[in-house]
Order: structure tokens, then C-alpha cells, then sequence
């Protein structure tokens, strides 16, 4: 699910979110999601609402997850959960952004791991994230989940830059 394709003053929005210091801009970006994500589930229907996470030295640099700050309206809405922590962010890879898409997945190959398996075990969960262009980060966030149990992984992210994906 996507609230629309990447592009104008929501691109803008989500750049100043990003890299330009505006950490308020996350919450107002994932009341926008709310309707997209209702219109597919209802609260009660996600056990847990999961952010995708930056990685470490960027999360300093910046000082905080913009997925994060989409994904907490959403678990809102949803009754659910915020599991800011469950998602681990192994290493420092490339940025995305800069890598075709079969760089963008083998630049993901470990990148991600569960602090706790159980914590998605049996459960239904929405990952959330700002923007996906092939997919990669979503696809390797969910296989991993997906092999530690969880019942259901649906994903939702603002904006995606190509058409075929989500």
C-alpha cells in the first residue's frame, strides 16, 4: 500500500523530513496514511506496527527514525502496538537510493535481523516505511519476519517512486 507516487511537494515533504530537521513533518505524513491503511484493515486486524529502521550512523546524524514517526499514527489508528524495536538494522550499508535494483538487494542481504523472533511469531504486522522504489528493503523485512513465524506481513510506505511493487 502507498498513499501515491513519489513526486512535487510530497517528495519536498518527505526530503525536509529526511535530511532537513523536520522531524514534526513524520506524525503529519502517517495521519495522511491512516485512511489508505483503514481502507485495507481495521483495528484489530495488525497485532504490530513496525518501522523499518535507519541505520545506526544515521539515526545519530539525524536523531531520529523518520518510519518511526509515520508508523506511530498508524499503530494509533490501528489499536496496535508500536514495535519500534523489534527490526534491527545490522549494518551500515549503501545507501539504497544510490544502487539499481539488483545492487539494492544484495546491499540487504543481512542487513536486517529480530532483536526477539517471538516478537512477530503468530502475529499480523504492517511494516511502514517512507518510500520503497523496487521493493528490496520491504521484500527483505517481511522474508525475515515471514521466517520467524509471523502469521501476516502487509507493508505501507508514503510515497514509492515506480508503479510495480506494493
Amino acid at each position: 500500500m502507498a498513499f501515491c507516487h513519489y513526486g512535487g511537494a510530497l517528495a519536498s515533504t518527505l526530503l525536509r523530513l529526511k535530511y532537513g530537521n523536520r522531524p514534526d513533518l513524520g506524525p503529519v505524513l502517517g495521519q495522511l496514511l491512516c485512511p489508505v491503511v483503514l481502507s485495507h484493515v481495521s483495528a484489530g486486524d495488525v497485532d504490530v506496527v513496525v518501522p523499518i529502521p535507519v541505520p545506526y550512523d544515521r539515526l545519530i546524524e539525524r536523531g531520529y527514525n523518520q518510519a518511526a514517526l509515520i508508523a506511530r499514527p498508524l499503530a494509533a489508528a490501528l489499536s496496535a502496538p508500536l514495535g519500534a524495536r523489534i527490526l534491527r538494522r545490522n549494518a551500515a550499508s549503501v545507501k539504497q537510493a544510490s544502487l539499481n535494483r539488483r545492487d539494492r538487494l544484495t546491499n540487504l542481504q543481512g542487513a536486517f535481523s529480530l532483536r526477539d523472533e517471538r516478537s512477530v511469531e503468530g502475529k499480523r504486522v504492517l511494516l511502514v516505511d517512507d518510500v520503497t522504489t523496487t521493493g528490496a528493503t520491504l521484500a527483505a523485512c517481511q522474508a525475515l519476519m515471514e521466517r520467524a513465524g509471523a502469521r501476516c506481513v502487509d507493508s505501507v510506505v508514503v510515497a514509492r517512486t515506480e508503479s510495480k511493487g506494493l
